[in-house]
């Protein structure tokens, strides 16, 4: 509410009013004052007082209106601007102070949180939504990815258990396959299942069996062809052999034995002859030629070397000479052919010799028949890659095969000994008589050898040691054993293409990495897929924790553990053949440890950290390794010596005395090193001769032409 003048105190309205300007008021009461009053006049003075204190009581007042009016202005916005604020608190349903800070404390996290979302995804808030969204979407891709291999895993489970159910029946009888074991599952006769089988396969349309067997016999027409003797006894007879081997009295006697033989185990039921049917004359028209003509010769092809134009029992051996080996004979006589023999250490050989004409031959003692040539004779699939097309080779996959398939043991229990005939090389760039052959010698070796009396010559498998490039000086104080290499790699990398130069490695040592900087994970990735399968194939891999002092020095050990792991993970079924020799907390009985701290430079660690380095590496892999890969030298080598021993320059260095070579004393020399043979050296602070006839006497502190004598080694 307003206020009256008389609330005013005198104070109050002298206050800030007095010591303002004056006004226009002022001034117009102090020219009509001076019209008619002095300015010493008092009543003057008390006029001007009263109409000044009039005029600050109205200014107060004015004043006082004006703050009024503007605070009601200010509390009719306010009282709007709340009630708007209640309204939406009622909808919010946030009228509670309890439920109001709730809200607000949730808030305040969901924006610390979306805070940092945004410094993850480096973006704004409005790109975070997007990013998001492409994030969910890549988890729901990756997701049907994972499903799908999944799948392909569970199905390739359930073939990899078929496989082997089938291997385990692999050589039964009839009755022992999938269909036995599920007869007697569920309780019922096996013989019932194949009585139904037989029955559902009569009931099928004939034309569809006889449509099956036509296709099924021309799939196997012509693969494989044998035939099998009668009986396989000593004196056993085979026919095909009777017309080439036995004289002619004695081939019919011994074709009736066989005759007789198959008569008495043929079945009772079978007929045994035809009868006879009507036949019409035997000659129709004038006959020119005669029914039965003689058989060419050269068309008869020998049983025993193959070639047509003579039989066995026409051979016949003559003895040559020529120096011993494997020689190429060329045939300068028209009853001797082209071949390949061995001439024994007598320097003779039998060749055969075969006469084509009618009329006998007389070879001439000292006869010249041919030529020996020393041509190299490169036999069928002599390649690395086809060594089982050797008799040894041969001869080894059958064994083995008897050992490891018992169908095939069954079928070389129920083989009779005969030989085996192909007639066609299925498919195969080789020759038919070359495959009979290897199978035949694989049959008959199978049979009377086993798999554990054959010998296994194992060449000696490579050994690499991957260390980092500061110890690229370590060979001055070890010696690598034979088949080790020593790779000294500045990246990961370096050891994956190290690796990959050969696949038969049996032991890798693997040295944690040096460097500042850590390295990049695919390329731990990269390296572990291929230790991985390495390992797989039976190489033993050993990690051992690099030198400290760099900066990397833990993150690169932890990488190393990560990898390894990652490779026990891939190759389970070998996961013993790999090996971490240190922890994630250092201890001081790794090798690391031995050398103190050393950062990685381009100068080499120094000789003495590297031996103290590798006797602890050499007691650590002792028991992990098949066999030493490195020795530790008794004195540390110089650097020259290094150097030729890395060239393939240095040699052993052995004591003069064992030559034998002897040293005059200086006094007997008549001139500049004279006195001393060759190959000889002074000793240390022998006097020498220089330039100018001057003798010096060696020194150890002098270098330069008047320093000591080295001896030469």
């Amino acid at each position: 509410m307003a206020r009256s003048i008389d609330d005013y105190a005198e104070e109050m309205l002298l206050g800030d009013a007095c010591g303002q300007r004056d006004g226009p008021t002022d001034t117009e009461c102090d020219k009509a004052l001076s019209r008619t009053m002095r300015t010493s006049d008092p009543v003057r003075n008390e006029v001007s007082g009263a109409v000044q204190k009039e005029i600050a009581l109205a200014s107060e007042c004015i004043k006082n209106v004006v703050e009024e009016a503007a605070s009601k202005e200010v509390r009719a916005e306010d009282a709007a601007t709340n009630k708007e604020v209640l309204e939406l608190l009622e909808l919010a349903g946030l009228l509670k102070i309890q439920t109001l800070e709730q809200f607000l404390d949730e808030a305040m996290r969901n924006k610390g949180a979306l805070g940092t979302l945004t410094a993850l995804m480096n973006c704004s808030g409005d790109e975070l939504v997007e990013k998001v969204g492409s994030l969910v979407k890549l988890v729901s891709e990756q997701n049907k990815t994972i499903k799908s291999l999944e799948e392909k895993l569970n199905t390739s489970m359930l073939q990899m258990k078929e496989l082997s159910t089938r291997m385990e029946h692999m050589g039964d009888g009839r009755g022992s396959g999938p269909a036995a074991v599920l007869a007697e599952r569920n309780g019922l006769d096996p013989s019932v299942l194949e009585n139904r089988a037989r029955c559902a396969m009569d009931n099928n349309d004939p034309r569809l069996l006889l449509s099956i067997a036509q296709r099924r016999l021309q799939q196997l027409k012509g693969h494989y062809v044998g035939h099998r003797q009668l009986a396989h006894w000593e004196g056993s007879y085979c026919i095909t052999e009777a017309l080439e081997t036995s004289a002619r009295a004695d081939v019919y006697e011994k074709v009736k034995e066989v005759a007789i033989s198959a008569n008495a185990t043929a079945e009772p039921g079978l007929p045994t002859r035809e009868t006879a049917r009507p036949a019409g004359p035997l000659i129709r028209g004038d006959p020119t030629t005669p029914v039965n003509g003689s058989r060419d010769r050269n068309a008869v092809k020998c049983f025993n070397c193959g070639k047509p134009g003579h039989k066995i029992r026409a051979m016949k051996t003559v003895t040559v000479e020529g120096t011993p080996g494997v020689k190429m004979l060329w045939s300068a006589h028209k009853a001797v052919a082209d071949g390949c023999c061995q001439v024994a250490n007598d320097g003779t050989v039998k060749i055969p010799v075969v006469n084509a004409a009618d009329d006998a031959m007389v070879l001439q003692k000292g006869l010249v028949v041919g030529e020996f040539a020393e041509d190299e004779v490169i036999p069928v699939k002599m390649a690395p890659h086809d060594s089982d097309m050797l008799d040894s080779g041969v001869q080894k996959a059958y064994t083995f095969f008897k050992r490891k398939c018992e169908h095939v043991l069954k079928a070389l229990l129920r083989h009779d000994g005969s030989d085996v005939s192909l007639t066609e090389n299925g498919g195969f760039n080789i020759d038919v008589s070359q495959l009979n052959d290897l199978a035949n010698s694989g049959t008959r070796f199978a049979q009377a050898h086993s798999w554990d009396e054959i010998p296994m010559e194992r060449g000696l498998r490579p050994s690499i040691i991957a260390l980092p490039i500061g110890f690229r000086s370590c060979e001055r104080v070890i010696e690598k054993a034979e088949n080790v290499e020593l790779l000294f790699y500045d990246s990961i990398l370096d050891v994956r293409s190290a690796l990959d130069k050969k696949e038969n490695w049996e032991v890798c040592i693997f040295v944690s990495p040096t460097s500042d900087v850590a390295l990049d994970q695919k390329d731990w990735m990269n390296l572990a897929s291929k230790m991985a399968a390495l390992v797989r194939q039976g190489m033993v891999a050993v990690a051992i924790g690099g030198p400290r002092g760099d900066t990397a020095w833990e993150l690169n050990r932890q990488r190393t553990v990560d990898a390894f792991n990652v490779i026990r993970d891939i190759a389970v079924t070998a996961a013993n053949n790999v090996k971490i020799m240190f922890g994630a907390v250092p201890q001081m009985c790794e090798p690391c440890a031995s050398m103190g701290d050393h950062k990685q430079s381009e100068e080499p660690y120094p000789c003495v950290s590297e031996k103290a380095f590798f006797e602890r590496l050499h007691t650590v892999i002792e028991g992990n390794v098949p066999k030493p890969l490195f020795t530790m030298r008794a004195k540390v080598a110089s650097r020259n010596f290094a150097y030729k021993m890395k060239k393939g320059l240095a040699e052993e260095r052995i004591p003069l005395q064992e030559h034998g070579i002897r040293f005059k004393p200086w006094r007997q020399n008549n001139g500049p090193w004279r006195g001393r043979e060759q190959g000889q050296s002074l000793h240390y602070g022998q006097r020498s001769q220089y330039r100018g006839g001057k003798s010096h006497q060696g020194s150890r502190n002098r270098k330069g032409v008047y320093g000591r004598n080295r001896p030469y080694f």
